[in-house]
This record gives structure tokens, sequence and C-alpha cells, in this order.
């Protein structure tokens, strides 16, 4: 039997008023329906499950999320779970997950930023060696068979080799379920066609990225482009940085090799030319690069900085700089020594690797203790000033290769998304990108002088499981949870239908990359309580759901290390 929820949206201006009965904190509900549950009617033994907090951003902070985890919540409160709805800001959702793991399931946004274009960045994060405290491996997964074609399309020397191993290690994930996308939404963005030429959607984020950011030309005179975010960047430290809200800063102070392109494709940035043969990348820098302090730079520069970011754990790069042995420079040329073949090493690495002055950091031997407040970088702009909380004020690097055709760009820090959309419509920002789906921007469309550009997400928004402690550590309940999701009402109800059901973690849009043949997932009710019943969960007497008993207990646990 499928039950199918029809909430209403809740409007974001009043979510917080509803915050205290929509998150759950109030009495249990029981389902409208239990002839269907596996009850026990004896639970001397037996342990209750605990409740299961579902951590989301904020109705203010991201709207649609916070109301895609309330529905979700409700769907399984409705069939008995115990649940309830854990709204945080950006700091504590990045405490609670990415850094400490102290979390049972999580509502978490992939953007569709360049370089998950290339399926190395979302398989990464099911792999063992990056389920640590804080490494990106979100729901601390453990499978050796994963392990193993993980590193086989990482190593693979051909694209037919790496995509078969991409596409038997997203089927592990899909039938594991460490984690659940839930649905590849159509994402929007908007800006001031009035005041700008020059502006191009671009896959990744449709409109502010470093191609726009330089290439935004005004049509009336004025030189300041003003960008308007709803996150405070928490750092400029590109060795310490951890989110993109840090990432996108500092692509616009520090140059990168190569460069994700507006159409997908990878492009030159500060290398003149990269050659891959094997296990050995060879990287010749374009000649007249200088740091924004006036010194050049070189290749002893990028050989430093693939080795101190590798050495520092820099957790937006190390992960792909690991398969460095070693590297080397001749004047222009660096030489970069790999463990073994690296098919995405150009793509994925060399598209994001910040290019670091080695005068600067060389003397720094604990970058995690380094403010860079005022950061030397080679990027197309330079930071003048930072107003914490506020904004942060660039200025143009008339010396770079692809120099800004205005004299200053401004990120300001709004609130809320709301006031994003209110200062976009008011003029005091002429771009705003912040990644949510395109309805969020559908009260922009009417507005004179404002462009909303939509584009196909690459990425997706879905469930974390937190595998290392119970009851998501157990494949069956982590399957009820999953096949209790109102799918089609998240993309009905919350989005308007603006987005796909989920289904791989690697998004069709990919095309070659994605395995057409993994359904998307769907509401099943009886899924569910069946794979309650035949893991040995039991509802008693009390209403209560209980852990199998130990006689009875046929739980699929998550496994050690050692016996995946």
């Amino acid at each position: 039997m499928k039950l199918r929820h029809r909430p209403l949206l809740v409007p974001t201006l009043i979510a917080s008023v509803l915050f205290a009965t929509s998150c759950g904190f109030g009495a249990h509900e029981p389902a409208t329906d239990e002839a269907d549950r596996p009850h026990t009617g004896d639970t001397g033994g037996r342990k209750p499950v605990p409740t299961i907090r579902l951590l989301t951003k904020t109705a203010a902070n991201d709207p649609t999320r916070f109301e895609m985890a309330r529905m979700i919540v409700e769907a399984w409160r409705g069939a008995g779970i115990p649940a309830e709805l854990l709204p945080l800001d950006d700091a504590q959702i990045n405490s609670r997950t990415f850094l400490g793991k102290d979390y049972d399931v999580a509502l978490v946004s992939y953007g569709p930023t360049p370089e998950r274009l290339d399926p190395e960045n979302l398989l990464s994060r099911f792999a063992s060696r990056n389920a640590t405290s804080d490494g990106n491996n979100l729901s601390l997964f453990k499978n050796n068979k994963y392990d193993e074609l993980y590193q086989a399309q990482n190593q693979a020397a051909d694209a037919d080799s790496r995509r078969k191993a991409v596409l038997d290690a997203q089927r592990i994930v899909y039938d594991e379920l460490p984690a659940v996308p839930l649905l590849y939404p159509k994402v929007g963005a908007a800006y001031r066609s009035d005041r700008w030429d020059g502006i191009k959607p671009a896959l990744g984020y449709p409109v502010f990225n470093i191609w726009n950011t330089t290439q935004a030309t005004p049509k009336d005179g004025r030189d300041v482009l003003v960008v308007g975010t709803t996150f405070d960047p928490p750092t400029l430290n590109p060795v310490v940085a951890e989110t993109l809200e840090s990432q996108i800063p500092i692509s616009l102070l520090y140059d990168t090799a190569l460069a994700v392109g507006p159409d997908g494709k990878t492009v030159q940035r500060a290398a003149d030319d990269v050659q891959v043969q094997g296990a050995t990348v060879t990287v010749k820098l374009r000649d007249g690069l200088t740091f924004s302090d006036g010194k050049p730079v070189t290749a002893d520069d990028f050989a430093f900085s693939a080795a101190y970011l590798r050495d520092h754990g820099a957790p937006l790069y190390s992960a792909g700089l690991k398969n460095v042995k070693s590297a080397t420079a001749n004047g222009l040329t660096a030489t970069l020594t790999l463990a073994g073949p690296a098919a995405h090493f150009a793509d994925v690495t060399l598209t994001q690797m910040p290019i670091l002055p080695r005068h600067v950091w060389a003397s720094i031997a604990d970058p995690a203790k380094a403010a860079n407040a005022s950061p030397i970088g080679s990027g197309p702009f330079v930071l003048k000033q930072r107003r914490l909380g506020s904004s942060l004020s660039f200025v143009a690097n008339r010396n770079h290769y692809d120099p800004p055709k205005v004299a200053r760009l401004e990120l300001t820090i709004l609130g809320t998304f709301d006031a994003g959309v209110g200062a976009l419509k008011s003029g005091e920002i002429d771009l705003y990108d912040d990644v949510q789906p395109a309805l969020q921007y559908e009260s922009l469309r009417n507005t004179p002088g404002v462009t909303v550009v939509e584009t196909q997400s690459h990425g997706w928004r879905g469930l974390h499981f937190n595998t290392s402690r119970e009851p998501g550590n157990d494949k069956y309940f982590r399957q009820a949870l999953a096949s209790l999701v109102p799918y089609e009402d998240l993309i009905d109800v919350v989005l308007k239908g603006g987005a796909d059901r989920g289904g791989s973690v690697i998004a069709p849009v990919l095309g070659q990359w994605h395995d057409s043949s993994l359904k998307p997932f769907e509401e099943d009710r009886d899924k569910a309580m069946n794979a309650l019943r035949e893991a040995g969960y039991a509802f008693g007497p009390d209403g209560k759901l209980y852990f199998p008993a130990a006689d009875a207990d046929k739980r699929k646990l998550s496994c050690s290390r050692q016996d995946c």
C-alpha cells in the first residue's frame, strides 16, 4: 500500500512561526494505518529505536530544502518511525556533518559545480579512505569492493575501462544506500541584464563564475560589479578552506593551471600546455605571470603548491593530490609524477588546485593558524577589503592574462535568500547566484531589467545516512527510510515540477558516466515495512518501534574496514 502525502507548502515568511509544530518536537503522531506494520506483543529485552534527527538548513537560509526535510520527517512519523527535524545554520551543519560526523540523517545539496562534471568528485565521497571525522565521506561508508572500483576508475589508463569502473561503483552506492539522491533539480540564477552585457549561462554556477566576473561589461559606465550571496566565506585560506562558500572567492584570487569552461570542457588558464603520459603530468606555465605583490609565478610555485596542499591535507584539494609522488620544476615547466595513471587528474585536480606563492607559504609551518587576511595570488582579482559578515571588496588585476572589464567586484553578504531576491529587484546588487532550485527565482521572471537563467543540475539533493551509528548502520533501516520518502510530492509540491526523481549519485545529465539502468527511487510503504520486518524490527503495544530481539536479529549492519 502506498500512502500519498499532500501537505501545504510552508511559505518562507511564516516558516519560523510554524517551526515548533513542523519540526516534530511535539507529541508523536500515530500512523493513520498500522495494519501493515510488524508488531510484537513482547518488548522484553528489546531496545527502542531512538528518535531520528534529520539535519537541514533553516527556512530562512534555504526554504525549499527546509520544506523538503519537513515533509520527509512527516512521512517517517506517519509510518511510525520516531523522527524530528533539526534545522541549523551553515556553520552548525558543517560542524555536525563534514567536520564532526555527529548526526543521524542529513539533507544535503550537492550543487552543480564545475568539478562535479567529472564523476570523481561525487565518487570520492564514498571511498573508505575519506571516512574520517573531517573527510568528505559524509556517511562514513566503508566497502572493500567499492574501494577497488573507485581506485580502478581513478587510475584507469583509458576512458572505456574507467567508465566501466564508474558504472559499477555507482551501483554499489545505489544498492547499499549510504546516501539517497532524492532529486536532480533545475537550478536558477539571475542578473541585471539592463546594466550588463557579456554574462552568459554556464554549467556549474550559472552566472557567478570566473568567466562572467571577468567578461561582465557595463552598459552604463559603471565600473563595479555587485554580486549578492547569502554565505559569508568562512576563510580565504586555501589550505584550510572546506566549503564552496570559500572556494568561490578563492578562485577569484588564485589562478589554476586549467579550468572547466562555460560549456563543461577543460580549457587552459595559467597553463600554456599540459601533457599527461601515463603517470607523468607535465605543466608548462604561461610566460609573464605575476603574483599580486609583483613577483613572478614560476613552475617552482606550482610544484610547491601541489606538495604543500597535499602534505597539509587541504580539504578541497588534497584528495586529488594524494596520488602525487613527486613534484619538480625547471623554469616554467613543472613535472608531477603520480603513483599511477589517473584519468581524471587534468580535468579535475588541475582545474581546482590554486597556485600558491612559495615565497609566502614556505615559511608557514602550520597553515591552520594562518589568517591569510591579505591574500597574494595571481588570479584576476585582488582582495582590497573584507568586512566580516558584510562584504568582500576586490579590485581588478590589470596584469592578468584575462583581466576583468570592471575595476572592482563587490561580494555582498545577504542574510537570507529572499533578501537577495529583493536586492536584485531594487538594483542594490547586479548578480545573484545562490545555487537554489529554479523555482526560487520565479518571482524575478517578470521584473523589468532582470534576466533569470535556468540550467539542468548535474548535482543532486538527497539524504546521507550516518552508517557508523544505530540505526543508520543497518541497510534494512536505511531502505525503510528511503522507501517512505514522498518523492513525487517533493517535486510537485515543493519544487513545482522543477526536478526529476533521483537514483544514482551520478546524474543523468552526465551522459556516459550515468548508469541508466539504476531506476529512480520511489515511495513504497509496503517495501519499507517489509524491510523492517525482515530485519526483525517491530512495533510494541506502546506504539514505539523496537530493535530486533537478540535471538532474531537479521539486520545487515555496516561492516568494519576488515570485513566488508
